[in-house]
Parts: C-alpha cells; sequence; structure tokens
C-alpha cells in the first residue's frame, strides 16, 4: 500500500441517505444478547441464525458500498467482499465492537479523538479499543478499453499497471467498529462536511472547500495536515452515497461553489466506502439498535516521498482513524461536549 495512503482513512461531504436504513425486526429475537454478570464484564453470544442474517445484511450493504466506492479500481470486487466478510463477519469481531470500552470518557475524549486522527495505532491495541482491522489481500483484474489517461479519478496512471504497482502488495486497510446510534443518524453525521474536521487534521485550522453537488453525489476540495515537517496535501475528491453506504473517489478538479476552479495533482488516486448496518441487540433484556460501521480504501500519493515511508504507517494510520471517528460517535450518542 502506498504511504501516503494515509489520508484514505478522510471521508467527506454527504448528503443523508436517500432512504432509511432498514432495522432489523424488533418483535423477532434480538441480532445479538449481551449481559453484565456480577460486574465480571459483558457477556455477548450470538445465535447460528441470528449470524447467518447479520451476515446476510452486512453483505448487502458492502455489495453497494463496494459497487459505488472501487467501480473504477481495477480489481475483483466480488473478491474483496467475500475478504471482508471472511475476515470481519464472525462472533467474535461483531461482539467485541458492539462490547469492547474505547477507553473514551467525558472528560477526556476530545484529547483522544484529535491525537488519533493524525496518530497511528497498531492492529493489536485498536481491538482492545473495540476497532477490528485487517489487510485485505487484493485480486487485481484490469478492464478492456478503460481509458487511464484520460480518467477524472486518476492522475498520471496512463496504464492499468500503473495504477497495480502504486497499490503494491501490502493489501487494502479495511476496518470495523460500532456506534451506539442508528445508522442514519450514523451516516448523516459522519457524512457532513462539517464533521469532516473532528476527525481529519486539515492545514492552518481549515476545513473543506465546498464544490459541485447533485442528488447523490457531493465533491469538496481539502487541504489536509499529513505529518510535522511534511508538506499538506490537497486534493479534490466526490463522495457518493445511498442508504447505509457512503464512497468516494479522487477527482482531478472540481468547482467551488464560489466560482474558484480548483486544480489537485497530490494524489494518484484515491478510492474507498464505508457502509453503517443496523444491529438488533438485547442489552440485560433491554432492546437497542446499534449500528456496525465497516470501511475499506485504496490509494496511492503522487510524490516521490511517498515511496520512502515504511508500508506500515499507512496502514496504522488508518486504523488511528477508524478508531477517533468511534470516539467521535461515541461523544455524539453520550451527549459529551465536542470539541
Amino acid at each position: 500500500m502506498n504511504p501516503i495512503s494515509i489520508l484514505q482513512n478522510v471521508l467527506f461531504d454527504l448528503a443523508p441517505a436517500e432512504a432509511p436504513a432498514e432495522a432489523p425486526e424488533q418483535n423477532n429475537a434480538a441480532d445479538v444478547t449481551i449481559t453484565h454478570d456480577n460486574g465480571s464484564g459483558p457477556i455477548c453470544t450470538i445465535g447460528d441464525d441470528q449470524l447467518a442474517a447479520i451476515k446476510k445484511r452486512i453483505r448487502k450493504f458492502l455489495t453497494k458500498g463496494i459497487e459505488n466506492g472501487f467501480g473504477d479500481f481495477p480489481i475483483n470486487r466480488k473478491n474483496l467482499l467475500s475478504k471482508i466478510s471472511a475476515s470481519m463477519l464472525n462472533q467474535d469481531s461483531i461482539c467485541n465492537a458492539l462490547t469492547a470500552n474505547s477507553g473514551a470518557t467525558s472528560e477526556n475524549h476530545n484529547d483522544l479523538r484529535n491525537k488519533y486522527k493524525g496518530s497511528g495505532l497498531s492492529q493489536k491495541d485498536a481491538l482492545g479499543k473495540g476497532v477490528t482491522a485487517k489487510r485485505v489481500e487484493l485480486e487485481f483484474v484490469c478492464p478492456e478499453n478503460y481509458d487511464w489517461a484520460n480518467s477524472p479519478v486518476y492522475n498520471n496512471i496512463d496504464e492499468c499497471e500503473d495504477a497495480i504497482d502504486a497499490v503494491g502488495k501490502g493489501g487494502a486497510p479495511a476496518g470495523m467498529y460500532a456506534a451506539m446510534m442508528h445508522p442514519d443518524e450514523v451516516q448523516e453525521y459522519l457524512d457532513a462536511l462539517s464533521t469532516a474536521p473532528l476527525y481529519t487534521r486539515y492545514a492552518e485550522n481549515g476545513k473543506p472547500v465546498e464544490c459541485s453537488s447533485g442528488a447523490k453525489f457531493q465533491d469538496a476540495f481539502h487541504k489536509i495536515f499529513i505529518l510535522a515537517g511534511l508538506p499538506t496535501l490537497e486534493y479534490a475528491m466526490r463522495t457518493l452515497h445511498g442508504s447505509g453506504w457512503s464512497a468516494w473517489q479522487f477527482r482531478r478538479s472540481c468547482a467551488g461553489v464560489d466560482g474558484t476552479d480548483y486544480e489537485a495533482d497530490d494524489l494518484l488516486f484515491n478510492f474507498g466506502m464505508r457502509v453503517m448496518i443496523p444491529v438488533n441487540v438485547e442489552i440485560d433484556g433491554q432492546r437497542e439498535v446499534r449500528t456496525i460501521i465497516i470501511s475499506s480504501i485504496a490509494a496511492a500519493g503522487a510524490s516521490a516521498l511517498a515511496k520512502l515511508v515504511p508500508s506500515w504507517l499507512p496502514y496504522q494510520r488508518f486504523i488511528g482513524a477508524e478508531y477517533a471517528k468511534k470516539i467521535l460517535l461515541e461523544a455524539k450518542s453520550q451527549g459529551w461536549e465536542i470539541e
């Protein structure tokens, strides 16, 4: 994975979902049962039928997210779906997402989120905080008759092999965590342009510049801070959306609503998606609808510096950013003051 893909974690403005995410039936058995026994910690169980139903529901949303996020990326998208499903859709990972203590409190959540929105987190440490992360091996498939040189979603990529070489053999990062909110609330909040600075370090304390938008997409121009001593990165991004899924693609340029044309060449490409799936949880006899969130990305930087950074760094930065989003959603659901 190309190191400047550290900004793959950045997600931007999407309009609210076009239709509410379909929640599981409240009258049926809960998807997940969580009980607490004399303070010994949560006991989480998922029946075989319930686990099968959760997998089916998640795969439905993942299919939409992957189709829209990776539609122009030269991979076998069904294979990506299968790999994410196999590595994350199991009782241990789902229960961990729903029960692990994030470590955030009403006193420390802002400092903790601000730290990890620009810092890395190891896969092992993230697991203990409720974030399951994997590197998903990609199966590359080059499409026929694709105009690489003139594609609006690639920069300085003249042929399929250039994109494959830029990604390398590290695989695509994927992450999963949960929120104590309904999927519609998660999508509207996380995808709002005004929320992006809360989980992404924008240069000079700035914010995304709004560009053109349509019924199902939003363009924005971004200038973000990566690491001390390194240049900021400027790039345009198009975000797409549907009920329960969000997707994004790098764009060579975008037209600002202020009439300014923004050009960007700091990326070779950036593709990604996030899905938000409702899960019916019974906690000590009380029913709640919570949200499982899964995201995955594939991106590469255009600078020579990108080739010098070790491959583990962008992966850990991706994990850190997912943890920052988890903290943000926890603070939102708890009514904590967000700064």
